[in-house]
């Protein structure tokens, strides 16, 4: 973090630190449930009549990549 002051990054730190793994696997949820909604946001703001197959593509090829995301769309098929 280069844009924040030492003392509050070693707070952030120490935070994480003491915070219980139960709590940090339910951030982490909580931030991938939200950048989900946002990349269905975006999607639907170019694509606003995109079918659901089309959508749930999408949003594979951007969370996982191009390549990785076409493998396990075509194994599903």
């Amino acid at each position: 973090m280069n844009d924040t002051a030492p003392h509050i990054h070693e707070l952030v730190v120490c935070s994480w630190r003491e915070t219980p793994g139960w709590q940090k696997l339910a951030q982490i949820g909580e931030l991938n449930a939200l950048l989900e909604q946002l990349i269905v946001a975006d999607i639907r703001r170019t694509q606003p009549y995109i079918s659901n197959e089309a959508l749930r593509a999408q949003i594979a090829e951007r969370w996982l990549g191009r390549e990785l995301a076409r493998k396990i769309l075509n194994t599903q098929a």
